[in-house]
């Protein structure tokens, strides 16, 4: 299966390659490379780390963009890592953040109403126009089913840890001492 390389985010500064996978501390992580890149000190999350061309207006590139030549060089002399934490954990973090709440609208109109028309007898009304009543158990087969999204891609679909050689895989539980 071919692996995208979309998440991988380059500090051409520090020679750093940065997997981020959402629901794994990714906005602490990207703030802190952002912080290492501008030669600050990482003090809090930035508000706008997620919004599209943030990080690239100031100097961090996203590998997947750049030309193959470049990769590879890369991948040789930079430093790689990334942040996992048990995919379990994660599958019930993302439905909690992004169904239970009931804040994200763009997940309701965009999966929610989908799932519930495709797992759910005899779904209301309601809940098939706004899609935001998803049950874990409608979720969990939507996922195993094979619907990919980033929030609950597999750590393989994301950052291609057996392609690409890793110099550091973190574990959450174990940030404090992976973090040094």
């Amino acid at each position: 299966k071919h692996c995208k390389t979309n998440q991988i985010l380059v500090d051409d500064t520090n020679r750093i390659m940065f997997c981020f996978i959402p629901k794994v501390a990714c906005s602490s992580w990207k703030t802190a490379l952002l912080a290492l890149h501008e030669g600050k000190d990482f003090t809090e999350e930035q508000p706008l780390i997620h919004e599209s061309g943030f990080l690239k207006s100031r100097g961090i590139k996203q590998f997947s963009l750049l030309h193959s030549y470049e990769k590879v060089w890369r991948l040789y002399a930079y430093n790689k890592f990334m942040i996992v934490r048990d995919p379990l954990e994660r599958l019930v973090s993302a439905y909690r953040n992004k169904f239970e709440q009931g804040t994200e609208s763009y997940f309701n109109q965009k999966f929610g109403r989908h799932i519930i028309q495709q797992y759910r007898a005899n779904a209301s009304a309601h809940a098939l126009q706004e899609g935001d009543d998803v049950h874990f158990d409608e979720f969990i087969r939507f996922v195993v089913d094979g619907n990919a999204e980033p929030h609950w891609n597999t750590y393989q679909d994301l950052c291609c840890p057996c392609q690409i050689h890793y110099d550091v895989i973190g574990m959450v539980d174990t940030l404090q001492e992976d973090s040094s």
